[in-house]
């Protein structure tokens, strides 16, 4: 457990409003990422149906839970996305691997 008695040096009111204005708006953020988890729980509900119609590919699913583009290689699916000039930040992807391997923790 961290010492309570250490503390951080203090951060200069400059730099602060800099990393802010470079993160943006907390509230449109947390906007963001619950919007990213919401379609990352679609992409888990389907992946079952997914798999059977693009096993062992890589798949990107936009924001309205459609399928925007599939590729046998991550960089395969990225240049897709930028020929359908699809921001990276608009979807959610996974690979469909149709042999997955068991991990024992």
């Amino acid at each position: 457990m961290a010492d309570p008695t250490i503390s951080s040096p203090p951060i200069d009111d400059a730099l602060k409003k800099q990393v802010l204005e470079h993160l943006g708006d907390p509230a449109a953020i947390a906007a963001e990422l619950s919007e990213f988890r919401e379609l990352a729980i679609c992409l888990d509900a389907e992946y079952g149906d997914l798999l059977r119609l693009y096993p062992d590919q890589w798949v990107a699913m936009g924001k309205d839970g459609v399928i925007v583009a599939t590729a046998t290689t991550m960089d395969g699916l990225f240049q897709q996305l930028d020929e359908k000039q699809i921001p990276y930040e608009d979807v959610v992807h996974d690979y469909l691997d149709s042999n997955p391997r068991s991990l024992l923790l």
